[in-house]
């Protein structure tokens, strides 16, 4: 994605930036409550969707993220948190 210097995504999917979703969203009662169109299966699929609607998005620079979708994912998410627990 990329974001602009107050953190409004400007646009979200594809390659547009060198930043990736990940972390906690918080969303406003009235984006949960739309109707969301078919075949969006994926999270980053509702915020490019969002986005391309001219909802209002921001981010938050996170250094060190994991998608932690397989088994391998995982251990380095675990990995990483023991490190930043001992240092």
């Amino acid at each position: 994605m990329r974001v602009d210097a107050g953190g409004r995504v400007l646009h979200l999917g594809e390659a547009a930036g060198d930043l990736v979703t990940a972390g906690m969203y918080l969303v406003s009662e009235r984006v949960r409550t739309q109707a969301v169109p078919a075949g969006l299966g994926r999270l980053r699929e509702f915020l490019a969707w969002l986005c391309r609607a001219g909802e209002p998005l921001y981010g938050e620079v996170v250094e060190t993220v994991v998608d932690v979708d397989r088994a391998d994912d995982v251990a380095i998410a675990e990995a990483l948190a023991l490190a930043a627990r001992v240092s």
